[in-house]
Order: structure tokens, then sequence, then C-alpha cells
């Protein structure tokens, strides 16, 4: 919608800019968007009424960091300058340039002094590292556990896969930091402290992403989290590939009539087994613990056992346990419904339009088999 600067259709109130009407508030824009942007990344940033001034406290030190940035939104870079051009929008601007381009924090650095050179004389632009810090990880952690960032972050062309554990350690750190210690915030509109607990309720991802996060991996026999061991999964004739068409139906009702279906499902296949049961976390967590983490590796392959993909999946214990309220969560991880679909979608079309180079029809017509397996299994 154009000039929709206030989101009144998503719940805004469009008194929130001092606006004198409705009107008002869809055809005016904010005297400055970096302040608008900071509100809307942190919320509104005038007190609501009715609070007791005289229990107000000063903003903690990170909050006042904020308060920092927001008053840079207003300060311009040096006196005289063209009018909107604050310390704020430059820092803005500058970090939009290093993601659209993927430039290095070393190019930014240099950037950043080669403006300080020709800015006017005496000005300190300061602001830099003030924006930076927040985003960058603690020093501490850095020195403790160099191999994060020097031999598995740098290289960056090669996919994690199993190593995502490496890469996720130092939100593992702040998470149970958050758990166990919590941190200290502001709350604007009671102009009070208080300490801020958080905890991680579930992962969202696809398929493949799912074998990574959890430690069982999504492909062969045994590729369902849910029914593990226990799975009615069977292979093509000719391609011997892996199919889970008719695997469903021991989920419905004791009663249900598909049950005795013999033949809109497997040809006089007859379902009496009730559905797998639903492990606890804790259960899982005994499962698991006898596996390995994912540890640091220089320039070492992942090296398969020969017992794995028999009775289980199991490739690894997740670093998501060591979270100590994990195992408790009766759902750690989410599929993301509308990716699964779309690219359920396109191979679907992909094949059935016979789009060069896209379409999974091969010529033993296995993998157009098993796609109308799952279409009709889900209709």
């Amino acid at each position: 919608m154009q000039n929709y600067w206030v989101w009144t259709s998503h719940g805004e109130d469009y008194n929130m800019f001092d606006n004198n009407s409705e009107e008002d508030a869809f055809t005016t824009e904010p005297t400055n968007p970096y302040v608008a942007m900071v509100s809307d990344a942190f919320g509104n940033t005038e007190a609501e009424a009715g609070f007791d001034q005289m229990n107000e406290e000063e903003p903690n030190p990170e909050a006042k960091k904020f308060y920092d940035i927001l008053d840079a939104a207003e300060q311009p870079i040096y006196e005289g300058c063209k009018e909107g051009l604050s310390k704020l929008s430059l820092a803005a601007r500058l970090m939009s340039l290093k993601t659209d381009f993927n430039l290095s924090q070393k190019c930014m650095d240099s950037i950043a002094k080669m403006m300080q050179d020709y800015l006017p004389e005496g000005h300190n632009y300061s602001l830099w590292p003030v924006i930076l810090t927040p985003y960058n990880l603690p020093p501490e952690m850095c020195m403790k556990q160099e191999f994060m960032f020097l031999t598995i972050l740098v290289p960056g062309p090669k996919h994690p896969k199993r190593s995502l554990d490496i890469f996720l350690q130092p939100l593992i750190e702040e998470l149970k930091d958050l758990w166990f210690s919590g941190v200290e915030a502001y709350d604007i509109s009671t102009k009070q402290n208080f300490l801020l607990r958080a905890v991680l309720m579930w992962t969202i991802s696809d398929f493949p992403a799912y074998a990574m996060l959890s430690g069982w991996t999504t492909h062969g026999r045994l590729a369902c989290p849910y029914c593990l061991d226990k799975t009615d999964a069977f292979q093509l004739k000719n391609g011997r590939k892996t199919s889970w068409f008719d695997c469903h139906r021991c989920f419905l009702p004791e009663d249900h009539g598909d049950r005795q279906n013999v033949v809109s499902f497997r040809k006089g296949r007859v379902v009496k087994d009730s559905a797998p049961p639903i492990l606890t976390g804790e259960e899982f967590l005994n499962k698991v613990c006898g596996f390995p983490k994912t540890v640091a590796f220089r320039g070492k392959s992942w090296k398969k056992s020969s017992r794995i993909w028999q009775t289980h999946n199991w490739h690894k214990q997740s670093i998501f346990w060591e979270l100590p309220y994990w195992k408790v969560h009766l759902l750690r991880h989410n599929l993301d419904v509308m990716h699964i679909e779309k690219n359920f979608f396109d191979n679907i079309i992909n094949t059935l339009l016979d789009v060069k180079g896209r379409t999974k029809d091969k010529s033993n017509h296995d993998s157009i088999c098993k796609s109308i397996a799952i279409a009709k299994t889900c209709s």
C-alpha cells in the first residue's frame, strides 16, 4: 500500500506519530525514517501514561546503548551537512552495502577509516563500533573457541551438513546464559529495569535441515523421525527406491473403514497395527546419549559407522540436548509446511509438464511413481 507508514490494517495505532487524523497517518511520512526504524525494531519509545514517576530508573548499560543509537538518528554527521544525513543513517546504509555485496569486516573497517579521513577536521565518527558491537559475538568466546570462526566459518563455500552444530555453539551458549542467568533489560512503559530470561521453544525447518538439527537422518528407509524403526516403508521393485506410500493408515481410528480397504491402497493389504508410540524427551535423550557430539575437524571427512541406518538413523547427539529444558519439551522440531508444499508442488508440476532439467521422471519411472504415491497418500 502506497504511503502505508502506520500499519493500521495490522493492528498499529495511527496516533503513534501524533498525527491529527487517520488520513494524515496514511499520507504523512515520519520526519525521520531511521527513528521509525529503531522504534519498529524495539517498540515505541514514548512512555505509557499513568506510570509512577517516583519509581523511574535509569536504563541499564545495554538499554542506554540503544538510546544512544536512537539519539544518533537525529545527530548530523558534521555541522552543516545535508539534512537527513545522520550518523545512524550512514551506519545503516554501510551495513546494507555489507550485506548486499558480502563485504568482509576488514573491508568495512577500511571504508570507515577512509571516510573519516575525508570528514571535516576534528570530527570523530565514533558511532561505527556502537552500531556493530551489539551484533558481534562476545570477544571471550572468540578467543576461547577460535576454531569455530577460523576453521569452519571462514572457508564458507562448503555446506555445513552434520557440522551445523559447530555453527550453533555460540547460540547455545547464549541460550544457556539466558536460561540460567538472564539478562538485564529495560521496560520503557514502566521506566524500570528487570531480569529477562528466555527459552528456545522449537526449531522450524524443511525436512533435510531437520536431520542437521535433530541428529536423525531423514533419508533411507528409516527416514521418518516419528515412526523411527517402526516404519512400514518399503522399496520399489525396479529402482529399489524407498516408498512411504500406505504408511499412514495406522494413525486412523481402529474402526475406520480405510483400514480394511484392499483396493485404494496397497493391493490386498489390511492394516490392524496401531500408531507407533510417542516417545518422551527423556526416552529420546536415553537413545542419543551414547552417540558422539559434533566437534570441530580440520580437513577430515565425515566417517559413517557401518552399523548406522540398519536399525536406526541416529548419526549424532544434537547440540540442542545441552539446553537443560530441551528434554521436557513436547515438541522440539517443526517442519516448515509452506516450504515443503512449494517443493512438492514444483516436483509434481515439473514432472507432469516434462520441464527440461527439472523433471523427476526416469526411464524406469520410479521417481514419478514415488511422487504419485506421495500424492495419493496426501489426498
